[in-house]
């Protein structure tokens, strides 16, 4: 079995769908770092 290096991120206070601009549990903090995270990710691995 391979192993695969991964990173758990929690953000306190962030309810599901955190990142829903129209929705009720949006939060712009951890929005905007999930997704900052997100595209470092996929710069690192895809391009």
């Amino acid at each position: 079995m391979t192993s695969h290096k991964y990173n758990v991120y929690v953000y306190e206070g962030a309810n599901h769908a955190f990142a829903n601009l129209l929705g009720k549990n949006y939060n712009p903090e951890a929005a905007e770092d999930a997704w900052d995270k997100t595209i470092t990710f996929l710069k690192q691995h895809l391009i």
